[in-house]
């Protein structure tokens, strides 16, 4: 998998998500997230009952994507986890026999899981992929910096990491993402990743963003190579 560490400053480093801190990075990623237009419209993270099965389902998806070789990256200064990102590789394949095996280990998170997803089906019209996206693309699943560190240049070294694993993947289109934050459109086109589709909902506005491989190539984070 290649040794994905990478120093930030004397403060900061960004590396793969290690299975000792999956809790502290649960904790860091309710927290950014709990005014994120999506999560709003599913679920209210403010009541405490709601914010423990979030909580314990976002633990579940990370062991499980560590498990499979999906690349959680995180953003630590010292032993705190700052920032994370979730990338989903074209590569990994899922075997029933182990979706099974784990929903009978963890059957509470599991059954949270189906519950919840249930409820956000009135979003998936919205937030589903399109059909058009290219073969092979990752997709940046979830994205999130520490709200006490944010305007640090944490999101964008984050960025740089992802766009480096997919740039030394010869086999790979590019990166999708969907996002329904203001705020984060204006970052993923400062970026340069370009809005493929819009889908407005009563509760917010989807927005589809694609970066191809070749523009990734011509400099990652967005920044030109000279």
């Amino acid at each position: 998998m290649g040794d994905y560490k990478k120093s930030l400053s004397s403060n900061f480093q960004v590396s793969l998500l290690d299975a000792e801190k999956i809790d502290q990075a649960v904790a860091m990623f309710l927290d950014a997230f709990k005014n994120e237009a999506f999560t709003e419209a599913l679920i209210d993270l403010s009541i405490p009952a709601n914010h423990d099965i979030y909580s314990q389902i976002t633990k579940y998806r990370l062991s499980f994507y560590l498990e499979i070789g999906h690349r959680v990256f995180t953003a630590l200064d010292g032993d705190n986890v700052v920032g994370m990102a979730i990338l989903k590789s074209p590569h990994v394949k899922i075997p029933k026999l182990l979706i099974l095996r784990r929903a009978i280990l963890h059957l509470t998170a599991f059954a949270r899981m189906l519950l919840l997803g249930m409820r956000a089906s009135h979003l998936n019209a919205a937030i589903n992929p399109p059909d058009n996206l290219p073969a092979k693309h990752y997709t940046l699943e979830g994205f999130a910096v520490n709200p006490a560190y944010q305007g640090k240049g944490i999101g964008r070294l984050l960025l740089e990491q992802i766009e480096q694993t997919c740039a030394e993947d010869h086999a790979s289109s590019g990166i999708y993402l969907v996002t329904a934050d203001e705020k984060n459109k204006e970052i993923y086109q400062h970026f340069n990743y370009s809005i493929i589709e819009i889908r407005p909902t009563n509760h917010f506005i989807a927005c589809h963003f694609f970066k191809k491989k070749e523009m990734i190539k011509e400099g990652i984070g967005g920044i030109e190579n000279r």
